[in-house]
């Protein structure tokens, strides 16, 4: 995200420009869609185009579907870099990598504590928002919630490894040390 530029959710592929709709709404939808396993890679690909552009392209062939959806999600979702294949060979969509194992949070499990903080902390109806909120300025809210909500508490308490206490702890008593130790000693 770029302060010093007006938003622009225009994308530009193979000369054709293409307004994006990029409410955050629709990304979390997209994001939820790529992890469902219940649909044709040709449903998930014309849906997320549907949501994304409001057209299907489906006078295009599905490859060209798909890498056009791919460049524009690339745009506003962090996406692994392989192409992952169906068992008949067909490319699938890439899930982004919030989802990659690991994450500290889940956009779908943690809604209730994302949309707490949000109202905690910034006043904001994540609700009242769909449609209108956009992506960019989403993530920029999520990642600057203070450590004092309960989505913040839960992501310390997911990717507390206790092999760092020791670490932690020896660095501490390091600087009180330091901050407490007698006049004239050590110097």
């Amino acid at each position: 995200m770029l302060l010093h530029f007006k938003q622009q959710d225009q994308v530009i592929i193979d000369g054709i420009i293409f307004e994006v709709n990029a409410s955050f709404d629709v990304i979390l939808r997209i994001i939820d869609l790529l992890e469902e396993n219940g649909y044709s890679p040709v449903a998930k690909v014309n849906t997320i185009l549907k949501a994304l552009i409001g057209n299907d392209l489906s006078d295009k062939p599905f490859s060209e579907r798909q890498e056009y959806m791919e460049r524009i999600l690339d745009i506003y979702v962090q996406m692994k870099e392989q192409t992952v294949y169906d068992r008949a060979g067909n490319p699938m969509p890439i899930p982004p990598k919030e989802y990659e194992s690991g994450a500290e949070y889940s956009y779908k499990e943690d809604a209730d504590y994302i949309y707490a903080a949000f109202m905690q902390t910034y006043h904001i109806d994540l609700i009242e928002e769909q449609g209108k909120l956009h992506w960019f300025k989403f993530k920029a809210l999520l990642s600057g919630l203070p450590k004092d909500t309960m989505f913040s508490q839960i992501m310390q308490i997911r990717g507390w490894d206790p092999s760092d206490e020791k670490v932690k702890h020896n660095t501490r008593m390091k600087k009180l040390q330091d901050q407490y130790k007698l006049k004239g000693k050590g110097e």
